[in-house]
């Protein structure tokens, strides 16, 4: 049901999605013993009430399994009947300037290329928060200032059905712009606050940063950075990250190619010991995204060198070839994989920055306008660091298919 009206200045929708992924994967961990298979589901439910321009309400319910897994499920795997997103809106202010609203309640966020800030939709069960948030929205800036709680997927276990709780000894608050009047050109600004105070080390960070990306008739460009500040338990931080992304569209060329050339990096901890804490914190992001599909690699302590090719043979089938070389960026500091666990280091130093290189490639195919099934195969081809450090590491293989419907 999309955008009945109710009365004459009420409006509801209704909709959803449902997603179905068989993964099949074998990827390096600390003890490289994750050689699995399994079936994940995935349905969301939403209702969405406006009420004459100055009122909304938005209501989306979750409901995510695994199946057939040969080990313990993951904590971003599984569940059971919850709230995603449970707020409302209330305009306050509205003028010629623009419109400011208020939300209160649980709510994802998205930012900028979710290089920081991203409900993670790759994996089954998404990121949420519950707090409140200011939104501007005005001719030439939206502003977004917002404090909340993160919700953790650690009480995601034993196929869990409680209703989940945000992390009281969690704060994540920031301000966030973005200048929109710039045609073919966005520029983000933002100042980002991650604390946790407890815990086997606490410690509070401050991230300011910007992100701007434009295009120039065949050409297109990105380029992000920011830095980073704060305590890491009983040590200062300073750490940050940049990514710089040329691309261009191929137009003389069939299946309306378009390649990219990227260069990620992300700050590592130089010397452990030396009162300064280095490594960067990736707050929330989703690596899944453009660090590589089979997880491995998250937003810290590495360098990324890499090249992606999409083509579109047809405007129903889209394919993407993208090759990654890795580095550390410290060879004494870890390896950290998507989530930002540590799961392989050499404080010595001595099994060298180079992790290797991971090949990506993906088929989809939209059947129909809200339906869509993706095919992918990922391998890694590890480098002297996996090589050397306890657990080894030959080729590894993820390989997938995906199908969604969304109503």
């Amino acid at each position: 049901m999309k955008r009945r009206g109710l009365w004459d200045s009420v409006m509801f929708d209704v909709g959803g999605e449902y997603r179905l992924r068989q993964n099949n994967q074998h990827v390096p961990t600390r003890d490289d013993t994750r050689h699995d298979h399994f079936l994940l589901q995935r349905t969301r439910i939403y209702g969405d009430l406006h009420v004459d321009g100055w009122f909304r309400t938005y209501i989306e319910a979750i409901d995510a399994t695994s199946a057939w897994e040969n080990l313990v499920p993951r904590l971003t795997d599984e569940n059971r009947f919850d709230a995603l997103n449970l707020f409302g809106d209330l305009r306050i202010v509205d003028n010629d300037r623009g419109d400011l609203w208020l939300r209160g309640g649980r709510q994802e966020l998205l930012y900028g290329n979710e290089r920081l800030i991203s409900p993670k939709d790759w994996i089954n069960t998404r990121q949420t928060f519950d707090g409140v948030k200011l939104l501007w929205r005005g001719e030439r800036w939206n502003m977004d200032a917002f404090w909340t709680r993160p919700v953790p997927q650690s009480q995601h276990v034993n196929n869990d059905r409680n209703f989940d709780h945000p992390d009281p000894n969690q704060e994540f608050y920031g301000l966030y712009m973005t200048r929109k009047d710039w045609k073919e050109h966005t520029l983000d600004l933002y100042y980002l606050r991650l604390a946790q105070y407890n815990g086997l080390i606490p410690f509070q960070n401050h991230t300011l940063g910007s992100r701007y990306e434009g295009k120039h008739e065949a050409w297109l460009w990105e380029v992000e950075g920011g830095y980073q500040f704060g305590e890491y338990g009983i040590l200062d931080h300073s750490a940050g990250f940049y990514v710089l992304g040329a691309g261009r569209k191929l137009v003389n060329l069939a299946w309306n190619p378009v390649l990219w050339v990227y260069y990620q990096w992300a700050s590592g901890d130089r010397e452990p010991g030396d009162g300064i804490h280095g490594t960067f914190n990736q707050l929330f992001r989703t690596p899944h995204k453009d660090l590589g599909w089979m997880d491995m690699v998250g937003g810290q302590n590495i360098e990324d060198l890499n090249f992606r090719l999409t083509v579109t043979p047809q405007p129903e089938w889209t394919f993407i070839l993208w090759w990654h070389i890795y580095h550390l960026q410290q060879a004494r500091d870890a390896l950290y994989d998507a989530s930002g666990t540590a799961i392989r280091q050499d404080s010595t130093g001595a099994a060298g920055r180079d992790v290797g290189s991971e090949a990506d490639l993906a088929l989809r195919w939209t059947f129909r306008p809200r339906a869509d099934v993706l095919f992918g195969y990922s391998h890694l081809f590890p480098g002297r660091f996996l090589l050397d450090t306890p657990g080894g590491a030959s080729g590894r293989d993820f390989y997938y298919t995906q199908f969604s419907l969304r109503f």
